[in-house]
């Protein structure tokens, strides 16, 4: 899908009016930012704020009471500002536009493109760099300006994508599940505890807000890639951590999830997943040896909970995770091991035409992730697997009548 048909799909998703302002600016193909963050009320009330004078297109600035070019850019701007004020409930005074943020004698200073200041009105509480549409950029740019401010919280976002840091300490970042409201302190924000069911509410995989791989990037940048891990065995340990967690709150509904960061050390992080993959192992064994523990320090597993903690695994989009793990294997295993991963397109169709009766035998000798033997289950099961119990004979079909190798 191309930039233009990405706008498009958004405008459509908003059921924005038929050639309205906003639409045309977003219609240009070298635009990088998107609106799908934002609902329609939100991107309406933006429309009214923008004037065509002399062909161009101006928007007026809620802080500055100003008109400035409305680039895309500016306009995720101001529908930053116009949530700030509405939905949390910030007053004007404590939010302004383009400070400019010193790093040093030596060092240009850059501007920030919204500040939300402490009630003293003083000194920064969340920063945001909405201009860098590269997720990548835009996270360093913020990093650096909320070490530069010893601002607790950095928002990065280009309007279709999100990133919320909470600087714990200077170059510690963790990722925070959502921006506190005027009336709220970042400590109720860590100190909340999900069931499963707020997960699924939240869940930033199916409201399209991220993608496991974008997730895997910000971490392999943040903490994976200096770790002195094996990554793709980190990563996986914590994805079967996670799907535990998410088990148990299946079988449980009054469950509270222990897959999250919230107020704790990085050693009662990895104390609580270690216990939940020491109880993955027990009730799915044969995936790890018994022995098998998290390598990972604890400050760098703290990060890499804190991304993973909002997105929900079970009964996700299968392709979602084949796509991560895909990236996760280096090109260099893949054509000396044969770790391809089969689409998922092609394992619904080869289903089908297989027909699988839950009286018959399947065999897979290079299962990979499994996903033939699992749409096969899913078949005979007439749909999704939701957790809960398994019809008789897709469970009986489940437990007697497959076979694979072991996970490459």
């Amino acid at each position: 899908m191309n930039d233009i048909e990405k706008v498009n799909t958004n405008m459509e998703a908003n059921k924005m009016p038929n050639e309205s302002k906003i639409q045309k600016i977003f219609s240009a193909p070298d635009v990088k930012h998107g609106l799908s963050l934002f609902s329609r009320e939100e991107i309406n009330a933006i429309e009214r704020l923008i004037i065509e004078r002399d062909g161009k297109y101006l928007i007026k600035c809620q802080i500055k009471n100003r008109y400035k070019v409305a680039k895309p850019e500016e306009i995720v701007r101001q529908l930053w500002i116009y949530r700030l004020l509405t939905e949390y409930g910030f007053p004007k005074e404590r939010i302004d536009v383009e400070k400019v943020i010193y790093f040093g004698s030596r060092v240009e200073p850059g501007r920030a493109d919204i500040v939300v200041y402490h009630e003293d009105l003083k000194y920064y509480y969340i920063l945001f760099e909405v201009k860098r549409p590269s997720r990548t950029d835009g996270r360093k740019q913020l990093e650096s300006y909320c070490n530069a401010e010893g601002a607790p919280i950095g928002v990065w976002s280009n309007g279709n994508e999100i990133i919320r840091l909470h600087r714990e300490e200077p170059n510690i970042f963790i990722e925070i599940p959502r921006i506190p409201k005027v009336s709220e302190t970042l400590r109720d924000i860590l100190t909340e505890r999900w069931t499963l069911k707020w997960l699924e509410e939240h869940d930033e995989l199916k409201q399209g807000k991220t993608t496991l791989k974008k997730i895997l990037l910000d971490l392999e940048e943040l903490v994976l890639g200096n770790a002195g891990v094996k990554v793709f065995d980190e990563v996986f340990k914590l994805i079967y951590a996670k799907l535990y967690d998410e088990w148990k709150g299946i079988n449980d509904p009054n469950y509270k999830l222990e897959f999250f960061v919230g107020d704790r050390s990085p050693s009662q992080v990895k104390r609580a997943i270690t216990n939940l993959l020491d109880g993955a192992k027990r009730t799915w064994p044969g995936v790890f040896e018994p022995t098998e523990k998290i390598e990972l320090i604890d400050t760098h597993l703290k990060v890499c909970v804190s991304f993973l903690q909002k997105i929900k695994l079970f009964n996700s989009n299968l392709r979602i995770i084949d796509e991560a793990f895909e990236y996760l294997i280096p090109d260099v295993s893949k054509k000396k091991e044969g770790q391809f991963f089969t689409p998922r397109p092609v394992e619904d169709m080869v289903v089908k035409m297989l027909n699988p009766k839950h009286y018959e035998f399947l065999i897979d000798p290079a299962c990979g992730s499994a996903g033939f033997l699992l749409h096969s289950v899913m078949w005979i099961a007439g749909g999704v697997i939701t957790g809960k119990e398994l019809p008789t004979p897709a469970k009986n079909f489940a437990q007697n009548n497959l076979t694979m190798s072991h996970l490459t």
